[in-house]
């Protein structure tokens, strides 16, 4: 065993060294504690966005100014200030004046009215059916809180019939739901993100996808080879704008797959997506329908797409066989139409590896933007 002093400054961290020797062959294994920096990478100032109209019309006029703000990287910390003010005047003497003002996080007129019965403890299902019924999404028929679903299938024939049912009973509840959805672009510890407000949650996976498409972009969702391989939670902090990427127990991750295989359907049954509402609802919202109170947010997992990339790679050979066989067809035994067929079918596949390595390319430019 061999021993040597290790002089290090005196604000260094202390790193310990074993020295073991084997044989003619010394292994100096580094074992040190990770250092964090004692300030965070500076980030880019968000604008403060104001829109203001006025307009008169002669025995009155409309006074109307919204202003957004957002305190910090996280989107939970928005802040929408909305006055509005209304006046009417036949005369000098006799008028009417129309005032009101909204301050909060900007939210639809739903959730608002929901936040307000929230904080005075009224029933919330009250709202949302008096919503449906001034909206006319209310029925006789969704007025019972059981929903029955059945599916019917059948083959009649004189001597023969075969009849398949099934029936699914659900508890019939439009629970309107909000979502943050986030994705990490690669070398930034801040998400970009959206609020996804969704009133009426039969259309719940439809609005993930077009968030999913607003964060990525036309090039990063259409012509890129990288899908939305899973979900993973983050935790986001209004007051200081940090973002905390969190692990998950074998449960939760087990759950986050079967939300991503409800999201990839192409048909989600309205029962499912009901629970689905319930389940964002009380888990990454904390129960609430205030965003700023919300728990946890939903990040989008970029990976590369088999699909994709088997469609771009077997397309253009699939083109140029096709190309090739019916140019040749015209005859089948001359050599010069054979040459010609074979000679733009060639090119055919040239030109679809190159359009295969330019979407590669995008694809990973994609990801860091």
């Amino acid at each position: 065993m061999a021993s040597q002093d290790l002089h290090q400054p005196n604000n260094a961290p202390e790193v310990s060294k074993d020295i073991k020797v084997e044989g003619s062959t010394c292994i100096v294994s580094d074992t040190s504690t990770k250092i964090s920096l004692t300030r965070r990478a500076p980030t880019v100032p968000i604008p403060t966005r104001r829109w203001h109209m006025y307009l008169s019309y002669g025995f009155g006029s409309v006074d109307y100014d919204s202003t957004i703000e957002q305190k910090n990287q996280c989107i939970r910390s928005q802040l929408s200030d909305r006055s509005y003010r209304s006046k009417f005047h036949i005369s000098s003497r006799v008028g009417k004046e129309f005032n009101m003002r909204s301050a909060g996080f900007p939210c639809p007129l739903l959730f608002r009215e929901l936040i307000e019965a929230e904080q005075a403890g009224l029933p919330l299902e009250a709202v949302t059916r008096e919503w449906r019924a001034l909206r006319g999404g209310l029925n006789e028929s969704e007025s019972s809180s059981i929903q029955q679903r059945v599916l019917r299938l059948w083959l009649r024939i004189p001597s023969f019939k075969i009849e398949r049912t099934s029936a699914v009973e659900a508890i019939k509840y439009c629970q309107p739901v909000y979502l943050v959805v986030g994705v990490f672009p690669r070398g930034r510890s801040s998400p970009r993100e959206r609020v996804v407000f969704v009133e009426n949650p039969t259309y719940l996976f439809w609005h993930i996808r077009w968030t999913s498409f607003r964060l990525r972009g036309l090039r990063s969702t259409l012509f890129s080879l990288r899908h939305v391989k899973g979900f993973k939670l983050y935790m986001c902090n209004s007051q200081s704008g940090v973002h905390e990427r969190i692990e998950l127990d074998e449960n939760g991750n087990a759950d986050l797959q079967l939300l991503l295989r409800a999201y990839n359907r192409w048909f989600t049954p309205s029962y499912a997506t009901q629970a689905w509402a319930q389940w964002i609802h009380e888990t990454l919202n904390n129960g609430s329908y205030n965003v700023v109170e919300g728990r946890y947010a939903l990040e989008l997992v970029l990976d590369w797409s088999v699909t994709r990339i088997s469609i771009v790679i077997l397309a253009p050979v699939l083109l140029s066989l096709a190309i090739g066989l019916w140019l040749n067809s015209s005859n089948w035994n001359d050599l010069g139409t054979i040459q010609t067929a074979w000679g733009t079918a060639s090119y055919v596949v040239t030109a679809g590896s190159l359009l295969a390595a330019l979407l590669a390319i995008l694809s990973t430019i994609g990801i860091n933007h």
